[in-house]
């Protein structure tokens, strides 16, 4: 059995080596390459009703570390390409993922990947949590789409469990800093990293046009290109608290729909986090967040947003379009498997 799983785990180095190779084909570059492996296990809890197991297996390629006029430079000292596979679980969903990750430089990343995965939906006391379905108006508009629709304006999700997947893949790049390159010293680790990133995601029971909901998050979602960034600044220690920071995250649809503007569809969408980074033990690690983010008001007097009304059919209120609410307290602890 040993040998068995050795041999696969060649044969999956050998399948990532060989698609790499194929996206930066030099073969001097792959000879020598010393590969490193590891894995993790994750747990996330929240103060919403929320949870997710997650396990992953990475490669770590070192290269263009001894090569070029950088070369035993700091800036190239930990050059690699890395390749991560993700599963996750959750009460409403599950998922699979890949991510590569590479970086030319210190300060600088270039990340792509997908995830795809299914869900359902379930009950909760008195309420239903939906992690996967269709977010459709009870009643058709016909006409002027700005028209406010006569009669009811509820919306209702339509879902089965695994009622088709949903998909993202995208592109993004990531410029980072950190003081103590400058500055060596264990207390001089200021960090600074900004993320930017392009989308597609898409459900495949959706048509064009239609809205749909993923894992208990927006009901706004639609088959389209979705544009996600963030900025990070914090303090790292060499103490059980290793790092604090703020983090802020900006969410924005990229889906041009021709009355957009009418519920605040194309707004940019943020949530503002302080975080907290605990070493427990070498290999465990956990996160604590506190989160707040921006919410849109309307002009039908629900502040709280807590009505079903079908978003399309909501005005944004331009005199006082948006409001910073509470949004939850999350953790996340980090296992890593040797």
């Amino acid at each position: 059995m040993r040998r068995v799983g050795a041999r696969r785990k060649r044969g999956l180095q050998a399948i990532l080596l060989g698609i790499l190779a194929a996206v930066l084909p030099a073969a001097d570059l792959w000879a020598e390459i010393r590969v490193e492996r590891s894995a993790g296990l994750g747990f996330q809890i929240s103060s919403l009703p929320e949870a997710k197991i997650s396990a992953s297996l990475r490669y770590l390629f070192p290269l263009l570390r001894d090569s070029g006029p950088l070369a035993g430079s700091p800036l190239t000292a930990e050059n690699n390409l890395s390749a991560t596979l993700r599963g996750e679980i959750s009460p409403l969903s599950l998922n699979g993922a890949f991510e590569a990750v590479f970086t030319p430089i210190a300060f600088f990343q270039l990340a792509g990947g997908f995830k795809i995965g299914s869900g359902w939906n379930i009950t909760l006391g008195d309420s239903k949590i939906y992690g996967l379905g269709l977010n459709l108006p009870k009643i058709t508009r016909r006409g002027d789409a700005l028209s406010r629709p006569m009669g009811e304006r509820t919306s209702e999700i339509k879902g089965y469990p695994l009622d088709g997947m949903v998909g993202k893949a995208y592109l993004g790049g990531a410029f980072q800093f950190d003081l103590a390159a400058l500055y060596p010293g264990d207390w001089h680790h200021l960090v600074f990293r900004t993320y930017h990133e392009f989308h597609y995601q898409g459900y495949t029971k959706a048509t064009h046009g239609e809205s749909w909901v993923f894992e208990a998050g927006s009901e706004e979602n639609r088959n389209g290109f979705n544009y996600y960034g963030n900025y990070f600044l914090g303090y790292r220690m060499p103490l059980a608290l290793n790092t604090v920071g703020i983090l802020a995250e900006a969410d924005r649809y990229l889906y041009n729909s021709p009355h957009g503007g009418y519920w605040g569809d194309g707004m940019d969408r943020w949530t503002f986090s302080l975080l907290f980074s605990f070493t427990v033990t070498k290999d465990l690690e956990t996160s604590l967040l506190i989160q707040t983010r921006t919410m849109r008001n309307y002009r039908d007097g629900d502040r709280n947003n807590s009505s079903r009304y079908y978003y399309q059919y909501r005005e944004l209120d331009t005199d006082d379009p948006v409001r910073l609410d509470f949004y939850r307290i999350a953790a996340i602890f980090t296992y890593k498997l040797r």
